[in-house]
């Protein structure tokens, strides 16, 4: 009541700020540049402690993305050698106008490219040798070579505007110099930061899809159910301001922290979602409590804030909760998402709870007028053109007609709204519930029955009450009982059904449930970017022809202790030793053989040595050793041997490294498996005397401990999230029991939801649709979507189970009217809610359903999760499971509260005992078989 007096104060100045909260838009837009595909590495893994080293070390090869280029012969072409200088030309004006364009400047800015290397580029300064890697023949010569790849070496921490303007732009300067050139080639560009980007377009594509299908949708369902169109303002204005905030206050948190850029659309996919559930349960009540002609607009409002209210409050904080729960999390990744959705979460509450009240206090009884209005112009309507098409009407036509001749109200004026507004169509008013005498309520709480007809329809021509004429008992009707209540109802008064359907539910999970700790994560980037792509279709390429390491090689870093030299026979010996001894040893055939280039040896075969370096070097004292026939040899290899000193040693002798590069995608599950391999090599093999530590690293090893990170935090989070959500939920019901019930449900829910989508996804036959199907290399899910459907699931199960809880505590502990017994609380909540919580789930499932349209694999295991998460929930957990454990608890449902005493002798009573297909809350029969009102019919 305080609460509803303060809106009902303010309610312009809420209005008018809701308003001016658009003035934000422009700051709000500036999120969409703001959020990051980057994450950091969490303080403790050797990712971590690798990339400092390698920071310090070799700056160029530290923290360092690749964009990879790929110019491939046309097919009436031999080989890029019968191109002749021409594709050399080419490839050597691309590296100057990259560098030009991108690299360091006079100035001594550092520039976004560190290092562009081709095959004719490092030709051109006599460095073949170290050339091969960029031919699909893996020689040093062009003659048999159909494909090369241009490795363009950049700083992966640059602003994404940047990563991106550089692969846009060199794949446009690379294809404008073919065509002056006027060489047979095609060339693409693929790397991690273009899949990302593909992959972050095509899911702000798909979401926006899901988002523009799922409004007009939800709208759509909402005003069927309500049988409002005129209250669909509440739910539009609440999205629209929603939003708006949330992404200026996101706007400003992600110049100070991490926010990736994913997370606006899964945070603005999330408050539409919610918007429309609050919007719908406080409109439905609203309309319930306008239907007593006793009770004024303000009251309304107040008994809207009171009963729907505290729902919203316990739900929305519930939910906010469980998303900071993704705060545990070491990386940042899904720590930004968690402050996002929990951001927008909190503005969702915030307008439904201010905003809504106070339109509701200023225009919320000209709004149902209008729709009155609407109805009875629509009734006009449907009767003349049912009159123009029936030859000869029905004696209840005829009555109807004549009802309503000189267009006189549907309604008599004693029927009116307390204010003096006419009576709505479809809404008809109740006495005071605190009245001996109230008005029977119609069957309509703004819902639909489970029939299809409004709730409000007739249902027969018994009287009502001794008052009542008998042409508006036929107006009013009593309510029906829906689907969910007749269940319900059967399943309480025989508790060995309930029982049954308890073994039923849970046995029939079982099979799927049993999964839910086996899955198998994947990392490839192709999962989360539609698929096909150009950028995908020339990593497929890459990958085929070059290896998939190429696109995210790895580096062996050896830092050698004081009082040694990286090039001295020793440590070169030992690093020898490591690299093409223990790593070549971890490597499976799954993860092919490996390319590597090391300062230990030219190649293949031929062993470098402290004297080779020297004499490359000009210090012929260090040479001395060297016979005239190796000196010839030298000689011709002395550039190699001299960028190998300068690219992957130290000035000062302190470290020396290798890069590894898998013929696998270093993403694959046979890459990660290596990655384990060669780092428990590499922990066992190396020597203290030689090396003081050494290290491997990645943009592949930092995804991966980035992932092995989050999944190790996994079951804390899930833990603690359902820890709050049993603390809360026992603070807001003063009970044991009922958080518990609802943790068993959550568990179940999401037990099955995953079991089952690693049974399809992870498990699945060849023959499975293509569309459940899983791209990359392995079947497994991904790595993302587990994680973030987690707390999407929670909240949405939480919401719905709250919803139906606080309807029945209500109920049962008579907040606004006197009590009901255990059994009238349940049947009147279900009846009242089934069909807002099922028209909610449906809309939610069809939602995230749409997202099997997309390519993208991630989408598509997400529409999965939730999709069936919310069908279950909805249909099996709230409609048949969660009934069937009250019914069995009976009077411990609340324990250890109990609810107050109902009065043998009372009407309620008489609610809560009798059977059949009557009302079991708004009317209760007489010996005399005539209805009698309930003095709290309409609680």
């Amino acid at each position: 009541t305080g609460w509803s007096a303060v809106t009902r104060r303010l309610r312009f100045v809420i209005i008018v700020a809701s308003c001016a909260s658009l003035a934000l838009a422009g700051v709000a837009l500036k999120l969409l540049s703001r959020a990051d595909g980057n994450f950091r590495l969490a303080h403790g893994t050797k990712s971590r402690e690798a990339s400092k080293k390698m920071a310090t070390r070799f700056p160029g090869f530290s923290r360092a993305n690749t964009l990879v280029l790929l110019a491939r012969a046309h097919k009436d072409v031999d080989d890029l050698a019968s191109l002749g200088s021409s594709y050399c030309a080419w490839e050597l004006e691309l590296r100057d106008a990259v560098l030009r364009e991108f690299g360091p400047s006079s100035s001594g800015d550092s520039g976004l490219v560190r290092a562009v290397d081709s095959f004719c580029a490092l030709d051109a300064a006599n460095e073949t040798l170290l050339a091969a890697g960029f031919l699909d023949t893996q020689r040093p010569f062009l003659r048999g070579a159909r494909a090369a790849t241009i490795s363009i070496s950049y700083n992966a921490k640059a602003a994404p505007s940047d990563r991106y303007r550089l692969g846009h732009w060199a794949k446009r300067r690379a294809r404008t110099l073919r065509d002056t050139l006027a060489i047979p080639i095609a060339v693409g560009s693929t790397g991690l930061d273009p899949l990302l980007e593909s992959g972050i377009k095509g899911t702000k594509k798909d979401l926006e899809g899901v988002d523009s299908r799922a409004l007009p949708v939800a709208l759509g369902v909402m005003a069927w159910t309500l049988g409002s169109l005129t209250m669909l303002v509440l739910p539009i204005a609440n999205m629209l301001f929603a939003t708006v905030v949330e992404f200026a206050i996101m706007s400003v948190v992600a110049l100070h922290y991490d926010v990736v850029a994913f997370a606006p659309s899964v945070m603005m996919t999330l408050t539409l979602a919610v918007s429309f559930d609050y919007s719908l349960f406080l409109c439905s009540r609203y309309l319930e409590a306008r239907r007593d002609a006793a009770l004024s607009p303000a009251d309304r409002v107040a008994v809207v804030l009171d009963s729907a209210g505290h729902t919203v409050i316990v739900s929305g904080t519930t939910l906010v909760c469980c998303f900071l729960g993704l705060l545990l999390f070491s990386s940042s990744v899904l720590r930004g998402v968690g402050v996002s959705v929990g951001v927008g979460l909190t503005c969702a509450l915030a307008f439904n709870l201010m905003l809504t009240p106070a339109v509701l206090h200023a225009v919320g009884e000209p709004l149902c007028a209008l729709q009155d209005r609407i109805d009875a112009v629509w009734a006009r309507v449907l009767g003349a053109v049912t009159s123009l098409t029936r030859r000869r009407p029905s004696s209840r036509g005829r009555a109807a007609s004549d009802e309503n001749d000189g267009g006189e109200p549907l309604y008599p004026p004693q029927e009116a709204g307390g204010d003096g507004a006419a009576a709505p169509s479809g809404y008809v008013p109740l006495g005071d519930c605190t009245t001996e005498e109230a008005k029977v309520p119609p069957g309509g709480l703004g819902v639909r029955d489970d029939d299809g007809d409004d709730a409000s329809a007739a249902s027969g021509d018994a009287p009502m009450t001794t008052t009542t004429t008998t042409k508006t008992r036929r107006s009013r009707g009593e309510m029906q009982p829906n689907i969910f209540e007749r269940l319900t109802r059967f399943l309480w008064d025989d508790r060995r059904v309930a029982a049954l359907v308890v073994v039923l539910v849970v046995g029939a999970s079982m099979p799927s449930c049993r999964y839910c700790l086996s899955i198998r994560s994947i990392a490839e980037p192709t999962a989360l970017s539609p698929s096909p792509t150009p950028t995908e279709r020339i990593y497929r390429r890459v990958k085929d022809a070059f290896g998939g390491g190429s696109v995210a090689p790895y580096f062996v870093l050896f830092d050698v202790p004081s009082g040694k030299t990286a090039l001295s026979d020793e440590v070169l010996d030992a690093a020898d030793e490591v690299i093409f001894g223990d790593l070549v040893s971890a490597t499976k055939t799954a993860a092919g053989p490996l390319l590597i280039v090391s300062p230990t040896r030219l190649g293949d075969s031929l062993r470098l040595h402290a004297r080779d370096y020297a004499f490359c070097a000009g210090r012929a004292d260090d040479a001395a050793t060297l016979t005239a026939t190796e000196q010839s040899q030298l000689l011709a290899v002395c550039p190699s041997v001299n960028a190998l000193a300068r690219d992957y040693a130290t000035p000062d002798g302190s470290s020396l490294v290798a890069r590894v590069q898998l013929q696998s995608s270093a993403y694959s599950r046979a890459g990660l498996a290596w990655l384990k391999d060669a780092r428990r090599a590499l922990s066992k093999s190396h020597d203290d005397d030689y090396f003081a530590g050494v290290y491997l690293d990645g943009a592949a090893a930092q995804l991966a401990d980035v992932i092995s990170g989050l999944y190790a935090d996994f079951p804390v989070v899930i833990g603690v999230t359902l820890g709050v959500v049993f603390g809360l939920l026992g603070v807001a019901f003063r009970s044991v029991a009922v958080p518990a019930r609802s943790v068993v449900a959550l568990c179940l829910t999401l037990s099955f939801s995953f079991g089952s989508c690693v049974q399809i996804y992870q498990r699945r036959s060849a023959d499975e649709p293509t569309f459940l199907s899983t791209r990359g290399d392995g079947k497994g899910l991904a790595w993302l979507s587990p994680l973030i459907c987690f707390s999407i699931i929670v909240g949405l199960a939480l919401d719905y189970d709250v919803f139906l809880l606080a309807r029945v505590h209500e109920f049962r502990f008579g907040q606004s009217c006197p009590p009901l017994d255990d059994r009238g609380a349940l049947l009147a909540a279900v009846a009242r809610t089934g069909v807002v919580i099922t028209s909610a789930g449906v809309i939610m499932a069809v939602s995230f359903g749409a997202l099997f349209l997309s390519s993208a694999c991630i989408l598509n295991q997400c529409a999965y999760l939730l999709s069936i998460a919310v069908l279950y929930d909805t249909f099996i957990i709230r409609t048949l499971f969660m009934p069937s454990l009250i019914s069995l608890m009976r009077s411990y449902a609340w324990w250890p509260s109990t609810g107050p005493p109902v009065d043998d002798d009372d009407d309620s009573a008489a609610v809560g005992s009798r059977g059949g297909d009557s009302d079991p809350v708004a009317v209760a029969v007489d010996d005399d078989d005539t209805t009698t009102p309930l003095a709290h019919a309409d609680c």
